[in-house]
């Protein structure tokens, strides 16, 4: 169902090729998330997910001279770029963005893989689902955001803030059971039984493959079903939100203006040029 599109894969083995030829060979870098796992996807032949690089170094300043380097290489895409310090390693507390840097990681450079302690899907703490549903509230007043502008509006940037609720929302009863699966094609798979099933195939399809191509009316109905359907899920799991009650508080009458005032007091106001 979601095949990536390997007539302009070419570009992502160029960047990844570029991020390589750059370190050196002490230098330990790798990248996860969903170009490491075959799954990124492609947009008018640019990648539309971030390209997530760890940086595996003790010292912060080898750090951001390492990120500097790799963010000035002129990639189609800038790469989003952790620090990892191997004195912290022992002890790193499991997360979904850890646990699946763990199972899906491709070593970029370094004479030796990041050492990962070995973790079960039932480790990453539901609370994670939680805070990650929180920054997703973001995303959703985002997209309303960018929906107002009128004929300005990026209509895939409303998508891809959609979407991220979306999966979250999906992600989030995936870890409360315990059975949460690296891959976006087998958690849409694990969801096919539930009521959010065809919200998280759109999702996960829009992602990947940027499909499908939905009219305004459509992404429109989207968001609002995305929204009601992130109500029901924090009322029926008892989950406390703070910038949740802020997406759920607003309406149809709000302006653009008034959402974005209420953006910035959440801090949140870098995310209206991303």
């Amino acid at each position: 169902m979601f095949t990536q599109q390997n007539d302009k894969e070419d570009i992502i083995i160029i960047d990844i090729a570029k991020i390589s030829e750059e370190l050196a060979e002490e230098e330990t870098v790798a990248l996860f998330g969903s170009y490491a796992k075959g799954e990124g996807g492609l947009l008018d032949g640019k990648p539309v997910n971030d390209y997530d690089l760890i940086i595996y170094t003790e010292d912060r300043e080898d750090f951001e001279k390492i990120a500097y380097r790799i963010g000035s290489l002129g990639l189609n895409n800038l790469p989003e770029m952790h620090h990892l310090k191997p004195s912290e390693i022992e002890n790193l507390k499991c997360t979904q963005q850890w646990y699946e840097a763990s199972i899906d990681l491709m070593m970029l450079s370094g004479k030796k893989a990041i050492p990962f302690p070995y973790w079960e899907a039932h480790d990453i703490p539901y609370l994670d689902a939680i805070n990650s549903l929180e920054r997703r509230a973001v995303s959703m007043l985002i997209a309303k955001h960018e929906m107002l502008k009128g004929e300005d509006t990026d209509w895939n940037k409303v998508m891809g803030q959609i979407g991220k609720m979306v999966i979250a929302l999906g992600d989030a009863i995936l870890i409360k059971r315990g059975v949460f699966n690296t891959s976006y094609r087998t958690r849409a798979l694990m969801l096919g039984q539930d009521d959010i099933s065809e919200l998280y195939n759109t999702a996960v399809s829009y992602k990947l493959l940027s499909l499908p191509d939905l009219s305004k009316d459509k992404i429109w109905e989207y968001w609002n079903i995305t929204r009601n359907y992130y109500y029901r899920y924090v009322k029926e799991n008892q989950i406390p939100i703070n910038v949740g009650n802020a997406l759920l508080a607003i309406d149809e009458t709000i302006s653009k203006d008034k959402l974005k005032e209420l953006i910035i007091k959440l801090n949140a106001g870098s995310w209206l040029w991303l």
